[in-house]
């Protein structure tokens, strides 16, 4: 900005100024994959000050690790204060899905059967085919129901029962 004055009998000199413009409204740029993102005030910009409340929500089969970017933290939620422009990522992870067994031994009786249940210890991400087949031991046990069990990411948690027989021995027969 430039001052200069006219008029009057003496010469008068110019003068500048520099104007800096105090940004007082910020943008909040939120990243994530395998979830979402819900802010408590979802604006385009938000004045300074102002703390923005942001809650991750997992998608199906991940969960909820962390934040980074201008915000680190595992907090959830997570309140940020706007004072500059920010970019925020939620950072998600896939479930370590393993299988939970009812019993980890059993005794099948000779001519009879026995069963045990199976199920997985978190959601996962997409349907989980689980093979049960004899890999060792007694040769006169086979799997009778329950060899091929699919759990899906809306039944992960409800047990599936696997049934075991036991053939009679020859010489008992």
């Amino acid at each position: 900005i430039t001052c200069s004055a006219s008029g009057g009998v003496d010469a008068i000199a110019s003068a500048d100024v520099t104007a800096t413009e105090v940004d007082d409204d910020f943008a909040l740029t939120v990243a994530c994959e395998n979830g979402s993102v819900a802010r408590s005030s979802d604006q385009a910009l938000y004045d300074a000050g102002t703390v923005v409340e942001l809650t991750p929500t997992a998608d199906v089969g991940y969960h909820f690790v962390d934040w980074s970017g201008d915000a680190t933290s595992s907090d959830d939620p997570l309140s940020v204060t706007m004072d500059a422009d920010k970019t925020v990522a939620a950072n998600f992870a896939a479930n370590d899905v393993e299988l939970s067994v009812s019993e980890t031994s059993l005794s099948v009786p000779e001519g009879g059967t026995a069963d045990f249940e199976i199920s997985l210890t978190k959601q996962p991400s997409a349907d989980v085919t689980v093979s049960v087949a004899r890999s060792a031991g007694d040769s006169d046990i086979d799997v009778s129901a329950g060899g091929t069990l699919t759990f899906t990411p809306a039944d992960w948690d409800q047990a599936q029962t696997v049934t075991l027989s036991a053939s009679e021995d020859d010489a008992d027969a």
